[in-house]
């Protein structure tokens, strides 16, 4: 069995690096078995500018968001 790293290379996939948080919080905090998740928008490549903009149902599809 492959490692995911792996499995993203054979499918040619490359994930940019990770941001560094804009304030002073964590990423992800995980409680009870539940990850709560703060600060993921969709950013394009190194910009400040974000992929979509808007609320999920008004301004950004169901498809844009996935």
């Amino acid at each position: 069995m492959t490692s995911i790293a792996q499995r993203l290379q054979t499918l040619g996939i490359e994930l940019p690096a990770a941001r560094k948080p804009a304030f002073s919080y964590s990423a992800v905090v995980i409680d009870d078995g539940l990850a709560w998740i703060s600060g993921q928008l969709p950013w394009l490549d190194d910009s400040t500018e974000l992929i979509h903009k808007g609320r999920l149902g008004e301004q950004v599809t169901i498809v844009e968001a996935k």
